[in-house]
């Protein structure tokens, strides 16, 4: 009789730390999930903020070329950021696509990449797409230097008269900002970060968003 009661609490004391390390386990991969999800949900933000900061507004990207007797510029393309690479005319690229490419200073505080380019949790491929574009920290040059023969690119403003002298007086922008990167590099960088970008969300199950990178005068929701 007593061997029996000694079996049982056994067998019971068995059982308890069975449950327990279940239990356990259990709870680990609960937290383990839940804390899983909470970076996805994090990164989802992250990726539509970035997007957003791109599409909000749009640029204006010019061929500027200055010598000490006269300066001009050539328009390339108007739109949204992203655009450039599906939009820019092919002849355009042959021709201007081994320049570098500079950018006004509103137009990076607008795109605002340092909270984007180094944040951990940045999808791994996108922000390597991404450091395609800009691939180095920015350098800064005055504007009103000569000789210069570069891409640039700017907000597109679409203001009245009024508002336009009160927000953007005559005087030019004082420095023009650059990643070392030509056009080339940028278009390449571009197309991948738009690809990785689509296969990411597709993964996340998460479609029919309102991302308009498109074929001209065309307009779609993926």
């Amino acid at each position: 009789m007593t061997d029996c009661i000694f079996d049982f609490n056994q067998m019971r004391l068995v059982l308890t730390v069975i449950i327990s390390t279940i239990s356990l386990i259990l709870a680990i991969r609960v937290y383990r999930v839940f804390h899983r999800r909470e970076i996805q949900k994090k990164q989802i933000e992250l990726v539509i903020e970035l997007i957003e900061n791109f599409q909000r507004k749009e640029v204006w990207i010019r061929w500027i070329k200055s010598e000490e007797a006269s300066s001009g510029y050539t328009s390339l393309f108007s739109g949204d950021f992203i655009s450039i690479a599906k939009n820019l005319e092919k002849q355009d690229l042959d021709q201007f696509g081994a320049k570098y490419v500079y950018y006004s200073e509103e137009s990076l505080q607008r795109f605002n990449l340092e909270k984007f380019l180094y944040n951990p949790i940045l999808p791994s491929l996108i922000a390597k797409a991404l450091k395609k574009c800009f691939p180095n920290r920015t350098t800064f040059s005055k504007s009103s230097e000569k000789n210069q023969d570069l891409i640039f690119i700017d907000e597109s403003r679409t203001l009245d008269a009024k508002e336009l002298a009160e927000n953007y007086p005559d005087e030019p922008q004082e420095y023009f900002g650059t990643n070392g990167v030509t056009l080339y590099q940028l278009i390449d960088g571009l197309n991948d970060f738009r690809n990785q970008t689509s296969k990411w969300f597709k993964k996340q199950g998460i479609s029919k968003l309102n991302i308009y990178w498109t074929e001209k005068t065309t307009t779609n929701i993926w």
